[in-house]
């Protein structure tokens, strides 16, 4: 999430991050779809800030994604961007046998919430090919 120029990263464990320092990065450890979470993040984000890009990268199972979904587009305001990753997976075009995933997080949460996210199908075929297929979205 864009904090004024910072970004906050959130990860199971950060014993194997190898990312060179920079006092705009906050790392935080822990389940990103967690309430605890969710509440220290709100803690770091000011409320003059400016627009956010979201990215969610963690566990791909549907249950996970879709906690996600809910924990975090609640702090998207109109204009912010937000990226599902690896919607391709589950026979979307790949890994058929995975299961419900990402993909399938995304439809279940544009059917209970209609018109809060914009589908942005344009940047998702910029380069004719995408690894997050029906995840590109602006926040309405």
């Amino acid at each position: 999430c864009n904090t004024g120029g910072g970004v906050i990263s959130i990860d199971l464990t950060l014993q194997d991050l190898q990312v060179r320092s920079d006092p705009r990065i906050r790392f935080l450890a822990g389940d990103s779809a967690a309430p605890e979470m969710v509440r220290q993040v709100a803690s770091l984000l000011p409320a003059d800030r400016g627009a956010a890009f979201m990215i969610l990268d963690s566990d791909h199972t549907k249950a996970h994604v879709l906690r996600e979904l809910e924990a975090w587009v609640p702090f998207l305001r109109a204009g912010d961007y937000l990226v599902v990753e690896d919607t391709c997976i589950n026979g979307h075009p790949v890994r058929p046998e995975y299961g419900p995933g990402p993909y399938e997080a995304v439809e279940a949460f544009l059917a209970v919430h209609p018109g809060l996210l914009r589908h942005d199908v344009e940047r998702e075929r910029k380069f004719g090919h995408t690894f997050a297929p029906l995840g590109h979205f602006v926040r309405v």
